[in-house]
């Protein structure tokens, strides 16, 4: 699960998951996509 919320004008943004159904490297890479897509997103709502 990913959520997020805005703290002092800032996105801030979490990932929770299960160790019992994920690999930590799995999640990794999913939580960097998801970084990725959340910079080029914000990018976008601020030009």
């Amino acid at each position: 699960m990913f959520e997020g919320e805005v703290i002092d004008d800032e996105l801030v943004v979490g990932a929770k998951f299960s160790t019992d159904h994920f690999h930590e490297a799995d999640i990794d890479v999913l939580t960097r996509r998801i970084a990725e897509l959340m910079r080029s997103t914000t990018g976008e709502m601020a030009s």
